[in-house]
This record gives structure tokens, C-alpha cells and sequence, in this order.
């Protein structure tokens, strides 16, 4: 129902330009009304087959100039809703792509963060000597409660940081 309603809005200025525009060529030509010999009432602005009696409408004389005045303003008044309508729905989604970008670039972190613990579990997991290398370039061996207490940081930013892996 809501897209129906943006649908007809986006379309309500064209439909108000064209029935004015149309009212004014129709009440500056001869409207026709004639019946054919299949009994189909036919209005045209041209005239009839000479076969066919017909009888001429009176058309409405130009619409009053204040009246033109006001429904230009309400044309204007739709218009500038409209565009201002459009630009609050670009808004939006601008938002909600922005937000979506920064959820991806998040989780493409947490993932980055995921597998770097993941790979350092596994090297402070193995029976052989962990180190690091300082500032000065020199190689600093970690003791074994330095090991263990790594080893339980990793897992608990594993936990945090990972999604569960599916049994």
C-alpha cells in the first residue's frame, strides 16, 4: 500500500500537468457527440461521418487566472514535496548503507582477529620453545607461565572474537 502511495505521488504532478494542459486544448476546439449505426456513442473532437447526426458540447471557457495561479502554486507545493520526500528516501539509504559497510567492516576484522588467535594458540600449543623477537632484535624466549597464560588469553579471544564451528 505504501509503494502504491509513492507510486501515485511520484506521478500526481505529471497527471495534473497533463489534464490541465489537456482541458486547455480541448476547450479551445469543437467537442463532437454522435451515435454510429451500431449504437456506439462516440465524442471527438473532429467531425462526424456526414451519415451520422450529431450534436456539438459545449466546452468550459479558459479556466479563470486565479484559479491557474492557485493550482500552479499546488503544483509547485506537491513538487517540492516530492523532491524533498525523495531526498529524505536517498538519506535513508544512505544510512542504512553505511551502517551495512561498517557491520562488514567489523566483522571482517573480528575474523582477522579470529584466525591471528586461532594461529597463535596453536604455536604456543606446541612442545617446542615460543618466542618473540624485542626492539633491540633480540630473541626473548617465553617461560612456561608466560606459555600457559598466553595460551588462556588466546582462547578466551577465540571465544570471544570466533563464531562457534559447526560438529
Amino acid at each position: 500500500m505504501r509503494c502504491f502511495i509513492a507510486t501515485l505521488l511520484k506521478r500526481l504532478p505529471l497527471v495534473i500537468g497533463l489534464a490541465w494542459f489537456t482541458s486547455i486544448a480541448i476547450a479551445d476546439s469543437e467537442i463532437y457527440k454522435w451515435t454510429d449505426e451500431e449504437g456506439n456513442v462516440h465524442y471527438s473532437d473532429c467531425p462526424p461521418p456526414p451519415s451520422c447526426d450529431a450534436e456539438m458540447i459545449e466546452s468550459e471557457s479558459e479556466p479563470d487566472p486565479s484559479e491557474v495561479r492557485k493550482a500552479q502554486q499546488r503544483l509547485d507545493q506537491m513538487l517540492a514535496e516530492q523532491e524533498e520526500s525523495r531526498a529524505e528516501r536517498e538519506q535513508e539509504q544512505l544510512k542504512k548503507e553505511r551502517q551495512r559497510v561498517m557491520a562488514m567492516q567489523i566483522a571482517v576484522a573480528r575474523k582477522r582477529v579470529c584466525i591471528r588467535a586461532r594461529q597463535n594458540l596453536h604455536v604456543l600449543s606446541v612442545q617446542r620453545p615460543v618466542f618473540y623477537i624485542d626492539e633491540n632484535g633480540k630473541y626473548v624466549y617465553l617461560d612456561e607461565e608466560t606459555r600457559l597464560s598466553e595460551i588462556e588469553r588466546m582462547r578466551r579471544l577465540i571465544a570471544e572474537t570466533c563464531e562457534p564451528v559447526a560438529d
